[in-house]
C-alpha cells in the first residue's frame, strides 16, 4: 500500500514539474496547444522507455526472487 502512495505521490509531482517546465518555456495563452501537445507527446516518449526497460526488469536476479516469492506465498 505505501509502494502505491509513494508512487501515486512521485507521478503527481513529476506531472507537475513537467507542466511547470513547458509552461516556464512556453508562456501565455497562445502557446497552450503547443504545451498539451509536448506534454503528451513526452508521456508518450515515457511510456515507450517504460516497455522497453520491462523485458530488462525481468532478467534482474532481484525481480525475479521477489516475484518467484510472491507466486509461492500465492
Amino acid at each position: 500500500m505505501g509502494a502505491v502512495m509513494f508512487g501515486n505521490g512521485v507521478s503527481g509531482c513529476a506531472t507537475n514539474a513537467l507542466g511547470m517546465i513547458f509552461l516556464a518555456i512556453l508562456p501565455g495563452d497562445e502557446n497552450l496547444y503547443k504545451q498539451s501537445l509536448y506534454f503528451f507527446i513526452s508521456s508518450a516518449l515515457f511510456l515507450v522507455l517504460c516497455s522497453f526497460s520491462f523485458p530488462i526488469l525481468m532478467r534482474n536476479e532481484f525481480f525475479r526472487y521477489y516475484k518467484e516469492l510472491s507466486l509461492a506465498s500465492n
